[in-house]
């Protein structure tokens, strides 16, 4: 029985085993610096390096599990968002790179005093705001297991929060200055144009949102004026698709709006305002 294994025979069986994935190449390094220690820059200098019987076979359980489609960020258990490492599980949808810019626009505003990120999942986005602010953010989720991660969080980035399982603003007290929000919006009838990837392990309520896709931010925005301070704002992540729909919806509800593009010059951001 094989006790040991070299360093360039595990990256090798990583190579073949996700020859099916695309980015096959750059996640098997990536595996073998999560998992086995060995950072990017080194990998090519310590091919012959002995890896242990235990860390080699944590280091092909984690490439089964991938191989079975489970999201590599799923598999590692974390995930980077701006510039921070996040916990994340199959309770919590896997932050993406264009949300950082919905933290771009906070941090170039005033600092607030009372601030709160709705559907919150692993807390990426309140506890980096929080973090940069300094401040005591509060982080809403309507999924207890989601809650539980963004707890981890917070400790891990040793930032303070106030936490609450609740349905949107059911459970929230008070008024904030600034309010953030990357709710679920795609479709129900867009799930068959989704990856599998995404459609057999995100956690399917913080994905869809009914026929349209806009159950959540039209309940979002029905209440959201009671909840803003007279100066404050709230910005929201939406598909660029919903554009006019989300503008006649914040007519109805007579509050003040407007967009900020992310990272690819795409309408994503919805900003509103008491009127």
């Amino acid at each position: 029985m094989v006790n040991m294994y070299t360093l360039s025979f595990l990256m090798e069986y990583a190579l073949f085993e996700l020859r099916a994935i695309e980015t096959s190449s750059l996640e098997a390094r990536w595996f073998i610096q999560d998992i086995l220690g060995v950072s990017l820059a080194d990998i090519c200098f310590k091919r012959d390096m002995m890896v242990q019987k235990r860390d080699a076979e944590k280091f092909i359980s984690a490439i089964e599990k991938r191989k079975s489609g489970i999201p590599y960020a799923y598999v590692v258990g974390k995930k980077e968002f701006y510039g921070y490492e996040f916990i994340v599980n199959e309770h919590t949808l896997i932050p993406r790179p264009e949300t950082e810019r919905m933290i771009d626009y906070i941090l170039s505003k005033d600092c607030p005093v009372h601030y709160l990120d709705m559907c919150s999942g692993s807390g990426n986005i309140g506890i980096v705001v929080g973090k940069k602010f300094k401040i005591i953010p509060t982080l809403v989720d309507i999924s207890r297991e989601a809650m539980d991660v963004a707890k981890k969080n917070g400790e891990k980035h040793q930032v303070r929060c106030n936490y609450i399982v609740s349905d949107l603003f059911e459970k929230v007290e008070g008024t904030f200055d600034v309010i953030s929000c990357n709710p679920p919006y795609i479709p129900e009838c867009r799930k068959e144009l989704l990856s599998k990837e995404v459609v057999d392990y995100e956690p399917e309520r913080a994905l869809f949102s009914g026929r349209e896709g806009l159950h959540c931010i039209e309940k979002f925005l029905r209440h959201i004026h009671d909840y803003l301070t007279p100066d404050g704002y709230a910005i929201i992540e939406i598909d660029d698709e919903h554009k006019n729909k989300v503008m006649e919806l914040c007519r109805n509800f007579q509050l003040k709006s407007k967009f900020e593009k992310d990272y690819n010059d795409v309408d994503r951001f919805l900003i509103v305002k008491r009127s």
